[in-house]
């Protein structure tokens, strides 16, 4: 039984389709699209014979007037083409993962990270100056001009039915969309490849600065080792500071202590260093968390226009297999925007 339903409502479905096709489209060229070559039996056929769609009662388990039938035919193919339409005029997924202050305090780490190595490693507090230089006067400028354009596009998009539902309405609608589509995909490239060279420049002033403090580690420890060889010669010979003869052998003790003395003021510079260093990897580390942030961000920005690119696309084709009524206007306004004033509040928490 399940089974027989089925079988006739994909005969409707097919039916519903072919008829679709040809009495819905507004340019004959496109409903051949979805249907064969017409002959002179493919013509469309009046309303009411849709009332006689073999199967249809079958599916129903009910009878029905050839009026109940038009009008339950005429809310399936309303209720097709919002779900074909809705999603053509819908924004993108986004998901805003960085902010301006965050870069910002991303750039601050960096000048930090300067002045805590300055004049202890000049190429690693160039390579920080660089770096925050970068965030300020070119990541997020480029960040900030996508993000712009893209609210504003967004603003453009919540009533795609303002100059009306025509055919040429609808075409307007799409031109102006590729036009801005190319633009916010450039805006958006520009943005992530500024991004990739900061990424690439960063990776870069991590590495000196990990080569900087393995250099200290390594000679933290030769040091450490000379202090423990230096401190068990004088474990073994202080006695001779109270030796009262041979002349001269308490000279050698006392050297040994200068030494010590010596060392130990080198390793108590070494670890001053080790900690100034620390100190500005942690500043690093945190800047680098707020970069992978930001990457993810340009991704996304980039990633949603190509989204847009596709759905523009399908909206192209349905402009003209789609007669957008007034019901299926009412049906689409609010939710397309209510979804791009939440995609635009997303991109405004920028």
């Amino acid at each position: 039984m399940v089974k027989g339903a089925m079988d006739n409502w994909l005969d409707v479905n097919i039916q519903c389709e072919k008829y679709i096709s040809i009495v819905a489209g507004r340019n004959m060229s496109y409903a051949k699209l979805y249907t064969p070559t017409p002959t002179d039996g493919d013509e469309a056929p009046p309303a009411y014979e849709v009332a006689i769609l073999p199967g249809y009662e079958a599916v129903l388990g009910q009878k029905l007037s050839p009026e109940d039938r038009v009008g339950r035919y005429k809310a399936v193919v309303k209720a097709v083409d919002v779900n074909r339409l809705l999603p053509a005029l819908s924004p993108p997924d986004f998901i805003l993962e960085v902010k301006r202050s965050q870069l910002e305090s991303a750039a601050n780490n960096y000048k930090s990270v300067s002045s805590y190595i300055s004049g202890l490693y000049s190429d690693s507090a160039n390579d920080a100056d660089r770096l925050a230089s970068t965030i300020t006067t070119k990541l997020i400028p480029a960040l900030n001009t996508a993000i712009q354009f893209y609210i504003n596009f967004a603003d453009g998009q919540e009533n795609p039915f303002a100059n009306g539902t025509s055919q040429s309405a609808m075409e307007s609608l799409i031109t102006q969309r590729w036009k801005q589509l190319k633009e916010g995909s450039e805006l958006a490239k520009t943005a992530e490849t500024v991004f990739i060279n900061f990424r690439n420049d960063s990776q870069s002033a991590l590495n000196t600065l990990t080569r900087h403090m393995n250099e200290l580690n390594q000679s933290l420890a030769s040091k450490e080792a000379a202090l423990r060889d230096l401190q068990a010669q004088y474990n073994e010979w202080s006695w001779l500071l109270f030796w009262p003869f041979p002349p001269g052998l308490g000279a050698i003790i006392y050297a040994i202590i200068d030494a010590i003395t010596q060392t130990t003021k080198e390793l108590r510079n070494i670890r001053n260093d080790i900690s100034r260093l620390n100190s500005a990897r942690a500043y690093v580390d945190a800047a680098r968390k707020i970069s992978e942030d930001t990457g993810r961000t340009t991704s996304a920005l980039s990633q949603s226009w190509s989204q847009l690119t596709t759905k523009t696309q399908e909206l192209e084709t349905l402009a003209y297999t789609v007669v957008i009524t007034p019901e299926i206007e009412a049906a689409i306004r609010p939710i397309v925007q209510v979804k791009w004033q939440a995609f635009r509040s997303e991109l405004s928490g920028w």
